[in-house]
């Protein structure tokens, strides 16, 4: 009897074991190997993830030699110089020469460049900060155009309230420092729109800017 009891401890001792051992890998799998949905770690993508914002290249228009120029050669009536100017393609050109006078118009749309020669008289550019010259004319918005030999013209506004379009006068500097409205290809002059295009204004500041003499 005694070896019964001794025989049925060890098997119930292990049928104990045994429970513990399943017992234990269920939970390991269900609470360790396996958590609930709601312990589960979720990575929230960042800002920077969700929206990837195209980069935008901002290309600016450059006047560049080559293709989209043509030269022009106009002048030579005396006091003046005959000259060369490379002018922008899409720009048309009318030419007007005779003994006592030359000229030359480059228009697009409502915006034209003159160069004017003939036997014309000129006079003083005063710009705003400089001192009032005599037979002068007052211009605004001045702008440098620095030409290939090292001389340097400059662009002023003509101040007109009641001008249904823009006038601007190109002059040149002198030896003393002032500027003249007459210049050594002869009287410069733009006509454009009362808001003229930025754009535009540059394209025809670089036309007058090429001015070579021949």
């Amino acid at each position: 009897m005694d070896k019964f009891f001794s025989a049925f401890g060890k098997i119930a001792l292990l049928l104990i074991v045994v429970a513990g051992l399943i017992g234990g890998g269920v939970y390991l799998d269900r609470y360790v190997i396996h958590k609930p949905n709601s312990q589960s770690t979720q990575v929230t993508p960042t800002v920077a993830e969700e929206m990837v914002s195209p980069t935008i290249d901002i290309i600016t228009p450059t006047l560049t030699k080559g293709s989209t120029h043509f030269a022009v050669s106009a002048g030579g009536v005396n006091p003046f110089k005959s000259y060369t100017l490379s002018a922008v393609s899409g720009w048309g050109v009318s030419k007007t020469h005779n003994t006592t006078m030359d000229q030359i118009i480059l228009t697009q749309g409502e915006y034209q460049l003159s160069i004017y020669q003939a036997a014309i008289g000129g006079g003083g550019c005063t710009f705003p900060g400089d001192q009032p010259q005599q037979m002068s004319i007052s211009l605004t918005e001045p702008h440098e155009i620095p030409l290939l030999d090292g001389s340097l013209l400059k662009r002023g506004k003509t101040v007109s309230p009641t001008a249904t379009k823009s006038s601007y006068t190109i002059c040149q500097k002198g030896s003393d420092g002032s500027f003249g409205s007459l210049t050594v290809f002869g009287a410069i002059t733009y006509t454009t729109p009362l808001s003229p295009d930025a754009l535009v204004l540059a394209q025809m500041d670089a036309m007058v800017g090429s001015l070579q003499k021949q």
